[in-house]
């Protein structure tokens, strides 16, 4: 998808628009986060995870990153992929490079 990000901060914003909007259809999640952070160099780390409503609000916004030890299941999540693809095309309007999941 990083093709996709063109240059200039409107088309990023547009590309972290579409796939947050992607993974919230996907999933069928009522929120859906964006985390983003840094370490000490040139480059960033984004996080873009669905809390469903099994979720406690123990864990809703920044706590959600806990459930990671606790509920993980990438499996699961490998299976999403296909459908956010095809959620983030549509909304983008473009194809992505194939997958192999």
């Amino acid at each position: 998808m990083s093709q996709h990000l063109g240059h200039g901060p409107g088309r990023a914003q547009e590309f972290r628009r579409d796939l947050v909007a992607a993974v919230t259809e996907a999933t069928g999640a009522p929120a859906t986060y964006l985390l983003v952070f840094g370490e000490n160099h040139p480059h960033f780390h984004a996080l873009v995870t669905a809390r469903g409503e099994d979720v406690p609000a123990a864990r809703h916004n920044g706590d959600i990153l806990r459930l990671r030890a606790e509920q993980a299941d990438p499996e699961a999540a490998t299976r999403l992929v296909p459908a956010v693809r095809r959620a983030y095309e549509r909304l983008a309007g473009v194809a992505t490079y194939p997958l192999s999941a």
